[in-house]
């Protein structure tokens, strides 16, 4: 009896030193906590009935969330947030309402999660969480290992994204060019964290920008609704936004960064739709995916007068002139669909480009994108542009379509501006249909130009492929499809002749232009190369989706021909600009 009872003692010893060395590990942070504007009961945030409150005067709108912004809600202790807490807000079905404030970070992280657990900030998918203006709505104050997400994926072809409704909103009510406030305003702020996620929301209306106004100042310059300049691991994706001077932008950074990801987002009414940039001379990004996204811009940001703004739907760009020195490196940009008439800004065309990379990037992948200017638009440099100190270039499968215009068509669909050393560019197995212009690149090396197809109005105008720069004079490099003597130029079998597009093609039926896939007959199918040798074995996200067209069906493994452009033949296709969904024929 002596013995048992000291090996019960002896165990309650060890169970008590264990206690001292582990301190709170069970149980430590709270796995749920509850804010509502108002709070209930004893408002510790334990439950929905003991909601932690926002509002410390009930139904008074305050400049930050109380509960939320204080420290002594956050730690290690029981009832605190966190790693591993969940944070429920507004899950009581009211919405949260915010005052004005210049200065003051509405939700504003304490702490980070950990690699044993995130901190999740979830919205309730019925919150409406506005403010007249917000300076900061979320604020992810320098943290990491956060989750801000709803319930619902809001991205391109969703109902969330049609109807603007269905998963949590964040959104200015006042702030705009003809509104109460003209102020700087960010609706999720990633700041400098790493291994972050934002997800599953509407971020509405941050600066409502009158079109053609002299407003060039705060506010409809330096409006984000979700910015940062983070460390490692970030991935933005399924959400909806409009209305800022830069919808989702990333830049900036401290410190060299990899792995970021922005996917699955609808853009709308912006200067730029999507942008990944270096801070300085002295950090690198590396592992840029951009994909599945659709960006359309409008035109509220067109000027008067002036060139203030830049209009880009997807902008990527480098600082300094050496790899690993303020590049941007292994950027592949997939699957997107950029659109519209972007309006004109000061007498001229107003995107400069629908995809824009320039400045010290390497290894630049861009493919599987359908590239739609709506009747009466137009870009003023290209709608894929590539510049300064860029190299092993891949601009692949992609379907650039102008309009049938007797003097326009859209403009140039891609051109370099060597201003600094371009190596290693691969133009591959694209459909440029009903363009102005198509091709005007001065670098020239191996393999750069072939198996592209052209049909619609390159048929009575011109195409351009590798050269000089050059618009009117008569030139091998320059080519139109079949009359020798329009204009000056040469026609498509010339333009073979001079080893460009030997495999290539042109038709006047090479695309359904409402579908943006190939039909019966078309001069494009079965007739693109394989490129299985490049995105085989390759990362998915990344290079690897080449493997596969736009709408997730794969591609035929080798030696089996590709079909040119976004799609191969009998794909489902995407949203058209009504909304609509087709199918390939």
């Amino acid at each position: 009896m002596v013995d048992e009872i000291l090996r019960i003692t002896k165990m309650r010893y060890l169970i008590f030193l264990l206690a001292l060395a582990f301190p709170q590990v069970a149980g430590a942070q709270a796995a749920n906590v509850y804010i509502t504007q108002n709070g209930s009961g004893n408002m510790d945030g334990s439950s929905l009935a003991n909601a932690g409150a926002c509002d410390a005067t009930p139904n008074s709108p305050q400049t930050t969330c109380a509960f939320f912004n204080n420290a002594s809600n956050w730690g290690t202790g029981p009832k605190q947030i966190g790693p591993g807490t969940v944070i429920h807000l507004g899950d009581d079905g009211n919405p949260i309402m915010a005052a004005q404030s210049t200065s003051a970070s509405y939700l504003q992280f304490q702490g980070s999660g950990s690699t044993s657990g995130l901190i999740e900030l979830r919205l309730n998918a019925a919150l409406v969480l506005s403010s007249p203006q917000f300076y900061i709505a979320i604020d992810g104050n320098n943290n990491s290992y956060l989750l801000i997400d709803s319930t619902a994926p809001c991205g391109p072809g969703t109902a969330c994204s049609t109807n603007q409704s269905g998963t949590a909103t964040i959104e200015n009510t006042a702030n705009g060019t003809a509104l109460t406030y003209q102020n700087l305003s960010i609706l999720v702020y990633v700041s400098n964290g790493s291994n972050i996620e934002v997800k599953n929301l509407l971020t509405l209306n941050n600066y409502i920008r009158t079109a053609g106004s002299s407003d060039e100042s705060a506010g409809a310059t330096g409006t984000e609704n979700i910015f940062g300049a983070p460390g490692s691991n970030v991935y933005i994706h399924d959400i909806t936004g409009t209305y800022a001077e830069h919808n989702i932008a990333l830049g900036g950074t401290p410190h060299s960064a990899s792995n970021w990801n922005i996917f699955n987002c609808k853009v709308w009414h912006q200067v730029w739709g999507i942008n990944v940039a270096t801070g300085n001379s002295s950090q690198t990004i590396s592992g840029v995916n951009i994909y599945g996204n659709e960006v359309n811009n409008y035109t509220e940001w067109n000027e008067a007068s002036g060139g203030t703004f830049h209009f880009d739907g997807i902008f990527v760009y480098g600082q300094g002139t050496s790899d690993g020195s303020g590049s941007v490196d292994n950027v592949s940009i997939y699957n997107n669909y950029l659109w519209g008439n972007w309006g004109v800004n000061a007498g001229s065309a107003a995107p400069s480009a629908y995809v824009y990379t320039n400045g010290n990037l390497h290894t630049v992948n861009l493919f599987n994108n359908v590239f739609n200017v709506t009747s009466g638009g137009s870009v003023a440099d290209a709608l894929y542009y590539y510049g300064n100190y860029i190299s092993n270039v891949l601009v692949a499968n992609n379907t650039f379509v102008g309009y049938s215009n007797s003097s326009y068509g859209g403009g140039l669909a891609v051109l370099d501006f060597n201003m600094g050393p371009i190596s290693n560019v691969s133009i591959q197995n694209n459909v440029f249909f009903n363009l102005w212009w198509a091709v005007n690149v001065s670098y020239s090396g191996p393999n750069v130009f072939d198996y592209n197809f052209y049909g619609g109005e390159c048929h009575t105008f011109m195409c351009g492929g590798p050269g000089t720069y050059q618009s009117t004079t008569a030139s091998t490099n320059y080519f139109n499809l079949t009359q020798a003597t329009a204009n000056g130029y040469p026609n498509y079998n010339n333009w073979q002749s001079t080893g460009n597009d030997v495999h290539g093609g042109y038709s006047d039926t090479i695309l359904n232009a409402g579908t943006f896939t190939l039909p019966v007959g078309s001069v494009g199918l079965q007739s693109a190369n394989n490129l299985s040798s490049i995105c085989a074995g390759q990362p998915n996200p990344g290079l690897g989706a080449l493997c596969f067209d736009k709408s997730g069906t794969a591609r035929p493994k080798a030696p089996t021909a590709w079909d040119a452009g976004a799609f191969q033949h009998g794909a489902a296709v995407i949203n058209s600009p009504g909304g609509l969904v087709a199918t390939g024929n």
